[in-house]
Parts: C-alpha cells; sequence; structure tokens
C-alpha cells in the first residue's frame, strides 16, 4: 500500500462507521414502500431478496430480483433490456462502495509501485522507468 497519507483507510472507516449506524433505520422498509409493479431489485443474497419479495407482495406490488456480487456487477447487466425499473439494495450498495474503494487503494499502491525506480545491482541511484524505457 502506498497511500502514505491513510487516505484509503479512512474513508474505509468512516464508510463502516455510516453503514453501521445506518442500520435499523427504516431502509429496508423505505424500498418496499417506494417498489412499482414490474421493478427490479438486486440483492447481495437470495435470503434478503426473498424477504423484500414477501413484503413487496404484501403491499399487492409483483416485482423481480436478482442477486449479484457488488464485486463483479457486470454480471447482471446482461439483463439491462428488461423493462422496468432496476434499483439496488442497500446491502449491494454498501458492498459496491467497499469494494471500489478496496480497489482504488490498491490501484495508488499499483501506481506507485509502476511509477516508482528500482536499485539495481551495483548502483546507488535508483532507476526509473522513463530512465529504464519501460513502457506504462
Amino acid at each position: 500500500m502506498s497511500d502514505h497519507f491513510g487516505i484509503s483507510r479512512a474513508l474505509i472507516g468512516a464508510a463502516r462507521i455510516y453503514f453501521n449506524c445506518s442500520r435499523n433505520s427504516g431502509r429496508t422498509t423505505s424500498l418496499v414502500e417506494s417498489l412499482k409493479e414490474g421493478d427490479r431489485v438486486v440483492f447481495t443474497n437470495v435470503r434478503e431478496a426473498e424477504r423484500v419479495l414477501r413484503l413487496a407482495k404484501q403491499r399487492g406490488v409483483s416485482i423481480t430480483y436478482l442477486v449479484n456480487n457488488p464485486k463483479e456487477p457486470g454480471d447482471f447487466l446482461r439483463n439491462s433490456e428488461m423493462p422496468g425499473r432496476t434499483i439496488f439494495d442497500h446491502s449491494w450498495v454498501e458492498n459496491f462502495y467497499l469494494n471500489r474503494l478496496k480497489e482504488a487503494e490498491s490501484d495508488v499502491g499499483s501506481l506507485a509501485g509502476r511509477l516508482s525506480g528500482f536499485l539495481a545491482e551495483g548502483n546507488t541511484k535508483p532507476e526509473t522507468m522513463r530512465d529504464a524505457k519501460w513502457d506504462l
């Protein structure tokens, strides 16, 4: 990790605090109340999807759901031609953001590594990628 200032860890920590403080705040109830006939909701697991499906049916609203790993959101894009709105459950959104923050942290480390010099044997001055004529 080359985030010398700890920005990524701070952002991840702040996000986790926010997510934990939001528990039991009525997000699922709000989601169910906002659902319209034909909506599709994306969840991280089947258990929560089926719970919301039952709650929607109690309201007389018929919806569909998709279960998707937020680390690989492209998996459900093949269904993007389906009619109706697509809504993401709060757990999916939370996981998506945490994964993106972790990816950003990794990207900073990767960039730093690719752009940093290295000490060749017998050299006291780091050789930069530009000096070595490496392609980025």
